[in-house]
């Protein structure tokens, strides 16, 4: 909750700014600069917290959080821009007049701060996967479960779709006689389950396994191979930057 924490106070602060641009009782210029900052140090609150990441329930909660951040920073940011504009046409009180200069630099901070919040807003609404549980990661390292598990899968689909009592004997004997020559200990469950299908010569159904804990755990963890993790579309979008050049392309 530090996190939280910060993004909550860096918006008191940002809210406050956009008070003092419309009473106008500080420079438009020192107001833009604190106001860019200050959104800058929610921004990347947010993304780090967004990056850390967490189980299912905490990534909606995050984006619950989150998205009113990003939504209310860009309407601060609009205000100050009209407020800038005012201020700039009011030639009825000098005291409080701007020249072109200071407000060109304002707006630049200004304008700056929103083009971020978007993209930020942009990165955020980028589909997240819950973090691996440990525990699972520990559990499925097991060989025993490993090879109770591949033993059920083949089992569940021989007894599913061969109709032949004899025939299903058969292949129930052969998957017994046979398993440990198509084991091996480095392999993920589901190339266990193909190499004993193709032994077998049934149609292993993916689909039907897909609520398991071990096919979840193998998409969770990106398993080469794995057809719970088939190869991803190349993502060509930008990743979040706090730079406004072309930064570097994501890490495959």
């Amino acid at each position: 909750m530090v996190l939280a924490e910060l993004a909550r106070t860096g918006m008191v602060i940002a809210e406050k700014i956009r008070e003092e641009l419309a009473e106008r009782k500080r420079p438009a210029g020192d107001l833009a600069a604190d106001f860019f900052k200050v959104s800058k140090a929610v921004r990347l609150t947010v993304a780090l917290e967004a990056r850390l990441g967490g189980d299912a329930e905490r990534l909606a909660e995050m984006a619950a959080r989150h998205r009113p951040i990003c939504f209310h920073l860009i309407n601060i940011g609009l205000t100050l821009s009209r407020a800038l504009e005012i201020r700039l046409l009011d030639d009825s009180d000098d005291r409080v007049a701007i020249s072109t200069h200071e407000a060109s630099e304002a707006f630049d901070k200004i304008a700056k701060a929103i083009r971020l919040t978007q993209a930020l807003e942009a990165y955020l609404a980028k589909p997240r996967r819950p973090l691996v549980d440990p525990k699972l990661t520990l559990h499925l390292a097991d060989e025993e479960v490993r090879k109770t598990a591949a033993r059920k899968a083949v089992t569940e689909l021989i007894e599913r779709d061969v109709r032949d009592p004899r025939y299903e004997r058969d292949l129930k004997g052969r998957l017994r006689n046979e398993f440990h020559r198509h084991y091996l200990s480095t392999d993920p469950i589901s190339a266990i389950i193909a190499k004993l299908c193709t032994m077998l010569r049934l149609s292993p159904d993916w689909q039907a396994w897909a609520s398991e804990d071990w096919a979840v755990h193998e998409a969770d963890t990106r398993r080469c191979g794995s057809p719970y993790h088939p190869p991803a579309a190349p993502d060509l979008t930008l990743p979040y930057t706090e730079r406004e050049d072309i930064p570097e392309p994501p890490p495959p």
